[in-house]
């Protein structure tokens, strides 16, 4: 018997103590980038993770394996009146490849009541993370815009999420 997907980590809310394990993940700007887009200023600090704590409709967890104090991944959701999107989603360093996003994007999802479609920033290139989100049941709904074909908008219908 296998164990379910949600059951293989376990989020909690983001703190200011979490800041140093995600800050160690992202060594080059081009992983941060990959990460969080244009956003952020490289090196990623404290300073700029905390300010980001503070914007209206974030959501933001840490994820770990149940029973271990080891951070493993980050994820966050912003909901508003006009969105609901996944956004920052990270896995450690040491821990990708292990099949750990997929239960960390549904975590997420069961965080917040899902009332209509989600949506997601994904690098067209960043083949792993577009296999995950479609197992979810996100699609792609195209380039955010002409002049940046590099990066593709992914949307969830409520009623595709895998359970």
């Amino acid at each position: 018997m296998s164990v379910p997907a949600r059951d293989l980590i376990e989020l909690s809310v983001f703190r200011p103590d979490d800041c140093a394990s995600l800050i160690a993940w992202f060594d080059t700007e081009a992983g941060l980038r990959e990460f969080a887009g244009p956003g952020p200023r490289w090196p990623l600090d404290h300073a700029q993770l905390e300010q980001r704590m503070h914007e209206p409709g974030l959501h933001a967890w840490t994820a770990r394996r149940p029973g271990e104090p080891e951070p493993i991944g980050h994820i966050e959701r912003i909901r508003t009146e006009e969105i609901d999107r996944i956004d920052r989603v990270a896995i450690a360093p040491e821990h990708r490849g292990r099949g750990l996003a997929l239960p960390l994007v549904l975590a997420a999802l069961d965080q917040i009541p899902i009332v209509g479609p989600v949506d997601l920033l994904v690098f067209a290139g960043n083949t792993p993370a577009i296999r995950t989100y479609e197992a979810v049941g996100f699609v792609d709904a195209g380039s955010i815009a002409p002049e940046y074909p590099q990066v593709r908008r992914m949307v969830l219908d409520p009623a595709s999420v895998v359970r």
